[in-house]
């Protein structure tokens, strides 16, 4: 069965795109350390498949599990599957980026029209029907 399209939403501004797989990648604001998530799209869901830390520093140290490979410490969540993914975008800090298979990791905004609102946070969900149902307030379908 084919995956969900994801959206990308912002207040009633919203994107859909087929991306199986997609990496979230931010700056830790105090200690400038990079972080990945690889996200897995379901026909439901958003499965966590793999984390990756850069390094360590206050709050951020990596579970035991975690295996340290090119200078980055790499594990596996243990995170049940989510139907939306609400995401920050706080002035105090880098943009997240989002990052889709053979493409340059771009911030997550860059996906949404420029009148979008950037007074609300930037939300992930999931459609089956080729377009997203209104934005930050929409249910995954």
């Amino acid at each position: 069965m084919t995956p969900a399209l994801l959206c990308v939403a912002a207040g009633h501004f919203s994107v859909a795109m087929y991306a199986p797989r997609f990496t979230l990648s931010w700056e830790h604001s105090i200690e400038r350390v990079e972080w990945r998530e690889t996200w897995a799209v379901h026909t439901k869901t958003l499965s966590l498949v793999e984390a990756r830390i850069k390094g360590t520093g206050a709050g951020m140290e990596p579970p035991d599990d975690a295996v340290l490979k090119d200078g980055w410490f790499i594990y596996v969540p243990k995170v049940k599957p989510q139907v939306r993914l609400t995401l920050p975008d706080s002035g105090y800090a880098k943009p997240m980026r989002l990052c889709l298979p053979k493409e340059k990791c771009r911030p997550l905004r860059a996906f949404l029209p420029p009148d979008a609102p950037r007074d609300m946070p930037v939300v992930l969900t999931l459609s089956r029907k080729g377009g997203c149902q209104g934005g930050a307030s929409g249910a995954a379908r």
